[in-house]
């Protein structure tokens, strides 16, 4: 009995240790591509392209781009049961 239940362990643990199958696709955040021009993001958040922040340019323009989702009534959500 005890040799089935260090079996048992050893699956479980190998189970959890596995890498998953599907991976992640880490080019996009959301629904926008990395690399996207400033004013084809603003244009798809809704935003002002003027309120980005520069937070880095050299070698390479960063730029920060405050958004936040909009406020919806609690009557409007779906409920999950």
């Amino acid at each position: 009995m005890i040799s089935l239940r260090n079996v048992a362990i050893s699956v479980f643990g190998e189970a959890l240790s596995a890498p998953p199958t599907s991976s992640q696709d880490l080019s996009r955040y959301r629904e926008i591509q990395l690399g996207t021009s400033l004013p084809v993001v603003a244009k798809q958040l809704r935003v002002k392209s003027s309120e980005a922040k520069a937070i880095h340019k050299r070698p390479a323009v960063i730029q920060e781009l405050a958004w936040q989702a909009p406020f919806t009534d609690s009557s409007q959500r779906a409920e999950f049961r």
